[in-house]
Order: structure tokens, then C-alpha cells, then sequence
């Protein structure tokens, strides 16, 4: 099961359903999912810097952190 593109993370008990979710999954899939979900989030990121929308920045900041920390943890 990999990454939809339609997967939007948009807040940080998304990003904490997401990473229990995927731990049921391979390691490389797992770091996959992940993968494509920071990069997706921090496109929303440079969106919503774009558009002045600072406490949606601050959000994707901490889901990026989740993710990354996530990521940190599985990978050897």
C-alpha cells in the first residue's frame, strides 16, 4: 500500500493517525509514505508562506517534524 497522491495531511493528528497506520508496513514502504508526505507537506508549507497564512505554516512545520521523526526511527 503506498502513498495516494491525494493523501493531504493537514494537521497533526493526521500526520500521528498516518505514521501508526503505515507501521504496519514494510520498512521501505514505510519510508515511502513518509517520504512522499513530507515532500507534499512542505509544498503546502511554501503555499501557505506564499499566502501570508503563518499559523498553516506553523502546522506543517510540526507534521513535517512528526514525519521526519518517524522517518529518524526506521531508518537503519
Amino acid at each position: 500500500m503506498y502513498l495516494s497522491q491525494e493523501i493531504n495531511l493537514t494537521n497533526t493528528t493526521q500526520a500521528e493517525e498516518a505514521t501508526i497506520l503505515w507501521a504496519n508496513l514494510s520498512h521501505t514502504v514505510q519510508k515511502s509514505n513518509l517520504k512522499q508526505a513530507i515532500e507534499k507537506t512542505e509544498l503546502n508549507q511554501m503555499y501557505y508562506e506564499n499566502k501570508g497564512r503563518e499559523k498553516s505554516v506553523q502546522t506543517c512545520e510540526t507534521i513535517i517534524r512528526i514525519l521526519k521523526t518517524k522517518l529518524e526511527e526506521i531508518e537503519p
